[in-house]
């Protein structure tokens, strides 16, 4: 397994849908098909759900996909984009004294994902 991080952006606070990563989807939250994927894939050391909602950590955690952080709330706008919130989750690794040599954002709403997608691209 390479040396590299999953960034899956998970935000409560959607304008249009609230809390869409967590809603259900034939009896599952939507993040855990995208949670489970990457997880099978095998192709990161990490998954980072990056949240600024406890209770999309707390889905996260169950999904054994549990936040290091939680993302501040000046990152959890509709005006910040996937690069800022990917920027600042690479630094706050680095904080911890991890760091990876490849990073990927996978969108959390990605649910029709499959491992073998994850792992050919």
């Amino acid at each position: 397994m390479m040396r590299a991080l999953a960034i899956i952006p998970a935000r409560g606070g959607s304008t249009r849908i609230p809390f869409k990563n967590i809603r259900m989807l034939a009896g599952r939250p939507i993040l855990e098909y995208v949670v489970k994927s990457v997880s099978k894939s095998c192709v990161f050391r990490e998954i980072h759900v990056s949240t600024d909602s406890p209770e999309v950590a707390e889905v996260a955690n169950r999904l054994e996909a549990p936040p290091r952080f939680q993302r501040p709330e000046r990152l959890a706008r509709n005006s910040v984009s996937i690069r800022q919130v990917a920027q600042y989750t690479v630094k706050r690794y680095e904080s911890l004294g991890l760091s990876y040599q490849h990073v990927a954002g996978i969108s959390a709403t990605a649910c029709l994902l499959t491992p073998d997608t994850i792992r050919k691209s």
